[in-house]
């Protein structure tokens, strides 16, 4: 690694060689792939109130990486450019002062505080712009000014009036007077010339980001006379989002240091504004991490941000691709900078726009598990994500526009499958309920509302890489948005089930899975094997060709049916319910009819598991129970359970087994065949209308049986 050291520094060492103790300004320029300036009010006041409050003469403020380029006289800021930005602002306020209040000392002849002032602003000046200011020298002008006041009369006068003029000419302060109506458009005309002329010391290799950080600077502008104390203004026309980020820091910067002002009258506020700001400056300070080479900066970078992400905030894996794409491209930098601020769009607007956190997880968590086609990431491993993004952009040995193009595309497939097959945080086992009733919804959709509620979300992402796969080989290799969102649109109809056969055979058979099994594992092995095998780089679709209907996974399916216990939460067994409302029986045989059982899609989405025989008895008509030692493990087996619509489930509350079918009538279920067999096995195995052992057991029998046909339906 070419490590040239580390040094704490304050805002005037930050650009200089770590390696000298000489003073230095070089330009500090931020790299395409960096994001925009985004602190909030919040976040400078603060930075100014801990400095304030602190106790030490100096004030630790954290660190920055940067590649150092001395031939060029240039540093790369590649980590801290946020802190950096605000203190480099601060700057700029601590300019636009000096140019009103240097002003104010010249008209009230105010020597003994020029000397200091053109000191100041020669500083501050030094630090903001590449080119110095033409005939600026403090010594020369103090000297020249100090020659008039010691002429007389007309002279004096006349000399004085020049003197100003010159002044403001060099630092384009206009000669209106400043509550003037046209002042502000002129003064804003003025500091643009201004800035264009000297070249700002920060800069950005995006240009549009360098042309709104301009115009922010100059659309703000500080006033102070005689009458009145210091006030910041700004121009408010047609500023961006970005601009007013900057205006806004300004603004805070401004108001902050104006809170720390002791002083009454405009020109010593001034002054005080002047020398808190200078004692920040060289306050605070900075631990600069410089390197001779981008790749050794951004690993100082990775180390030094490596933490846990907030999902809310997404730039770190973002910022990866730009940094690929702005290394490996050679198109030009006008070409790249168009690119970028293409795709910050698409990132900001298009992907990650008004969603909620959960599914900002999902976009990620899918997109990554595409590109990177590793099994070891999670739905809640967020430190993986950018891990995984960055091997899988070093295996990319070339990276062009239309390579960040399609990555950017696959996220934002992510977005429009999160959306369109409606992944939720809450409800979710209401709408996988309401999936597996609907006619109108493929297998692959009912699969999404399965696994959703079942929190499965690692098959979920195997599932969603086949898809994703099949859209790169079969519909759009580059993941254009449209095409994705129509073939998505068909793929969640039932009515396309035959078009897309393998992709709803492939659904069934993890959706059989995920209900054989008592855990997630058996789904979660062939989900595993669908996003190894189906990632952005391998060759073609892959298909699994298990089988899940088979002897081993059935004994093992009756095995946890039978061990199983109620849980209220359990959507497994409640959607085996809905499975079997969804069938008729002939000869003993399930069929799928359309048939009217007398409860809607919403109540479907509604049904609780009920206990025919209730586990709380009524004390006051105990005899109409049924009682046993082993009581509560038959009360709270599959075969003492029955699906009721929410209201009858409440009314049914805890009476005896034999008013069941009254609420099972009333519900709309009574003709269904489920509850003529239950019926028919409680005639069967009752004692003065006490359901016997042999009930329960020959109906947890039944429903196995059922169960498992059932999904043969599929």
């Amino acid at each position: 690694m070419d490590l040239k050291g580390a040094k704490i520094v304050n805002f005037y060492q930050i650009s200089g060689d770590v390696q000298s103790e000489a003073l230095a300004v070089n330009k500090v320029k931020i790299p395409h792939y960096q994001r925009p300036y985004s602190w909030d009010k919040e976040m400078v006041k603060r930075l100014i109130e801990d400095w304030h409050s602190q106790d030490e003469t100096e004030y630790f403020a954290g660190s920055v990486v940067t590649v150092a380029d001395m031939e060029r006289k240039t540093h790369d800021l590649i980590d801290g450019q946020q802190r950096f930005t605000t203190i480099f602002l601060t700057n700029y306020v601590l300019f636009l002062l000096l140019r009103v209040t240097t002003r104010q000392a010249i008209a009230q002849s105010k020597i003994l505080h020029l000397s200091k002032l053109f000191e100041q602003l020669q500083q501050s000046s030094e630090y903001l712009f590449t080119n110095k200011i033409e005939q600026f020298d403090g010594n020369a002008l103090l000297e020249e000014f100090q020659s008039i006041e010691e002429m007389d009369g007309e002279d004096k006068e006349d000399g004085r009036n020049n003197f100003s003029t010159k002044y403001r000419n060099l630092v384009h302060l206009p000669e209106l007077m400043e509550d003037s109506s046209d002042f502000q458009n002129v003064h804003r005309e003025e500091l643009t010339t201004f800035i264009t002329k000297h070249s700002m010391l920060l800069t950005y290799d995006r240009k549009s980001f360098n042309s709104q950080f301009s115009k922010a600077l100059s659309n703000v502008y500080i006033t102070l006379n005689d009458q009145n104390k210091p006030r910041f203004r700004i121009v408010e026309e047609d500023l961006t989002k970005i601009e007013k980020q900057y205006t806004n820091a300004i603004q805070q910067i401004f108001d902050s240091f104006m809170a720390l002002n002791t002083k009454d009258k405009p020109f010593e506020i001034a002054k005080s504004l002047i020398d808190k700001i200078s004692s920040f400056l060289h306050e605070i300070k900075l631990c600069v991490v410089q390197t001779g080479n981008p790749k050794d900066a951004y690993t100082l970078f990775e180390v030094l941000n490596d933490r846990s992400m907030d999902l809310a905030d997404l730039d770190l894996i973002k910022n990866q691709f730009y940094k690929k794409y702005c290394l490996k491209s050679e198109e030009c930098d006008s070409v790249i900078d168009s690119k970028i601020e293409t795709l910050e769009n698409q990132w900001g607007d298009e992907i990650y726009s008004d969603t909620a956190d959960y599914r900002k997880k999902y976009i990620t968590f899918f997109a990554t598990a595409f590109m990177s086609g590793s099994t070891s990431i999670g739905y809640n491993q967020n430190d993986k994500y950018r891990e995984e993004v960055k091997k899988y952009l070093e295996n990319q040995n070339a990276y062009k526009s239309q390579d960040i193009t399609i990555d950017f595309n696959i996220f934002q497939a992510c977005r429009i499958i999160v959306n369109t097959f409606d992944l939720k945080d809450r409800e979710r086992e209401k709408l996988a309920l309401k999936a597996e009733y609907n006619k109108d919804r493929s297998p692959a959709f009912k699969l999404i509302s399965l696994l959703c509620a079942l929190k499965y979300n690692g098959v979920m992402a195997g599932y969603f890489c086949l898809v994703l796969k099949y859209i790169q080989d079969h519909i759009c290799s580059s993941f254009s948005p449209n095409k994705v969102q129509a073939f998505l649109y068909e793929l969640i109809e039932n009515k396309n089930r035959e078009k897309f056969e393998k992709l709803n055979s492939q659904a069934i058979k993890l959706s059989h899975l995920a209900l054989l099994h008592k855990d997630y594992k058996g789904a979660r092995e062939m989900g595993n094997r669908l996003l190894s095998q189906n990632n952005k780089t391998s060759s073609n679709v892959y298909y699994s060709d298990l089988t899940p209907l088979n002897d081993e996974n059935k004994e093992l399916f009756y095995s946890w049916l039978d061990s199983w216990q109620y849980n209220s939460s359990d959507i497994k067994v409640r959607v085996l319910f809905a499975k079997l409302l969804s069938t008729s029986l002939d000869a003993d045989k399930l069929s799928i009819k359309s048939i009217n059982i007398g409860i809607s899609e919403e109540d479907v989405s509604k049904l609780h598991l009920d206990h025919m025989e209730p586990r709380a008895p009524e004390q006051s008509n105990i005899k109409a129970y049924f009682a046993d030692d082993s009581r509560d493990y038959h009360v709270n087996s599959i075969g003492n359970m029955f699906p009721l619509p929410q209201a009858q489930n409440i009314d049914k509350s805890n009476k005896p087994f034999s008013e069941s079918f009254k609420y099972l009538e009333s519900s709309g279920l009574g003709g269904h065949w489920i509850t003529q067999k239950t019926r028919k096995i409680f005639d069967e195995n009752n004692d003065c209308n006490v359901p016997k052992q042999e009930f329960f057991t020959k109906r947890k029998t039944l429903l196995k049986e059922k169960f498992y046909e059932s999904l043969k339906l599929d």
